[in-house]
């Protein structure tokens, strides 16, 4: 009988037999990997995340296909705070396991873009807007919850034509677009409707044919007070919708340490006009008396600042995006109201970067008169004047004595570095909660 001295004829030919096949099955490893590597450096990076739908499909939810429903220039800040802000929005929605949603068909109505210049303006990139971080926020929790079953319109005819298909489940808008729109308020489309409202909207003013004094422009719609979704938690008759803070925590910690060693104090002004610092009697002696206490003071603004307002602050012009706007608060000691905006997000941003907000007290009535509401905030952001915050000082600048007892406080502040509580309202996990339970629960066509 012959004897096998190997597979080849001779012996130890085995040997090398498997040494061939370990370097051809590493070889196609190697290249399988490289593959890999390569798919991933172009795909959209933001998507890590999967998950089922209750009709078994899975959705992967990607950055890349928001975006083209987002691909008209004017959505381009829109576009920009998503883009930075979608990663916590996958982490955060990832830590809460959300059990699978209805999919729900969901329309979207921006009516600040379709009715206002200087709503165009801003989703052009020209200035910040605080209904645009509201409006960016709630396209992208309500993308992820609806496993981006979401449709934008941006021009009235798209309007007209999303309004022909009755498959919606829910509209979202504002009030504006149901001025400008009246057949959303049919009885169709009513139901449906969830109305982005910064300042909220009270029952005496929403009847369909309220009389005087409740007559307003924004008001008589006719809605369950629960359609109206705030900026901030105003009333309970409403529903508080929110907006997100949305930033490296670690970034944060790092911007509140850093002002307790830097040896600059830094006083950054609040809005995006320089006519802003007019608004109330006393500012302009205020800042002054604020720089000579020994701040820097700076504002990110449009418009020339008048010659002796340039000798003690420096204007880096607006801010172009939302990175951009973070970097200045992360420096900045103080955050200082000017009377206007009123009640914006602003001030939440400042405060989760460990700046001071000095609140300043204002007298609303005229701002608010044709508001469909009672409210008369008498500080630039009432809800902050309401929650004590440790960080937050209401002033009145016209008051001279308080004012200088507010310089005094401040040569001695000492930052607290603890979180406070109230801040976790604004965190993107806080608002996704929110949202999923509106999502879950809201039916106003029962």
């Amino acid at each position: 009988m012959r004897k096998c001295i190997g597979v080849m004829g001779f012996k130890r030919s085995y040997l090398l037999l498997l040494k061939f096949l370990t370097l051809f099955v590493l070889t196609i490893n190697l290249l399988a990997y490289l593959d890999f590597e390569s798919n991933s450096r172009h795909s959209d990076p933001h998507s890590q995340l999967n998950y089922s739908r209750p009709d078994r499909k899975i959705f992967t939810p990607r950055y890349s296909d928001l975006h083209s429903l987002l691909r008209e220039p004017i959505y381009g800040w829109i576009r920009g705070r998503i883009e930075k802000s979608w990663p916590y929005w996958l982490e955060s929605l990832t830590a809460l396991e959300p059990q699978p949603l209805p999919v729900k068909s969901i329309l979207i109505l921006p009516g600040v873009l379709q009715v206002t210049n200087w709503g165009r303006s801003a989703m052009s990139g020209n200035a910040p807007l605080g209904e645009l971080v509201q409006w960016a926020d709630v396209i992208s929790v309500l993308y992820l919850l609806s496993s981006g079953n979401i449709f934008i319109a941006s021009s009235h005819a798209d309007i007209e034509a999303h309004l022909a298909n009755f498959s919606y489940q829910i509209i979202v808008t504002d009030i504006l677009a149901i001025k400008r729109h009246p057949k959303l308020t049919n009885h169709h489309w009513k139901c449906r409707l969830w109305v982005l409202d910064s300042f909220g909207t009270q029952q005496q003013f929403n009847c369909e044919s309220c009389s005087e004094p409740y007559k307003s422009p924004y008001g008589n719609n006719g809605l369950n007070l629960k359609q109206f979704f705030t900026y901030f938690p105003h009333t309970p008759e409403n529903t508080f919708a929110g907006f997100a803070v949305t930033s490296n925590p670690r970034y944060a910690e790092m911007c509140t340490n850093n002002k307790t060693r830097s040896k600059t104090k830094i006083a950054l002004l609040y809005g995006k006009d320089s006519s802003y610092i007019l608004s109330i009697n006393g500012t302009v002696k205020w800042l002054n008396a604020l720089a000579k206490s020994g701040y820097q003071l700076q504002a990110t603004m449009r418009g020339q600042l008048t010659p002796d307002l340039k000798m003690f602050i420096m204007n880096h012009k607006v801010a172009v995006g939302p990175s951009s706007f973070q970097d200045h608060l992360c420096k900045a000691h103080l955050y200082v109201g000017l009377g206007i905006p009123i009640e914006g997000p602003a001030p939440i941003e400042a405060l989760t970067f460990g700046a001071i907000f000095l609140n300043a007290k204002i007298d609303s009535k005229d701002f608010f008169k044709n508001k469909p509401t009672s409210r008369r905030p008498t500080y630039q952001h009432d809800f902050l004047a309401s929650t004590k915050h440790h960080s937050v000082i209401n002033i009145d600048y016209n008051d001279h004595s308080e004012t200088q007892k507010i310089i005094t406080l401040l040569k001695n502040w000492h930052h607290p570095t603890e979180r406070h509580p109230i801040l976790e309202q604004f965190l993107p996990s806080a608002m996704l909660k929110r949202f999923m339970q509106f999502y879950n629960e809201y039916n106003f066509c029962v």
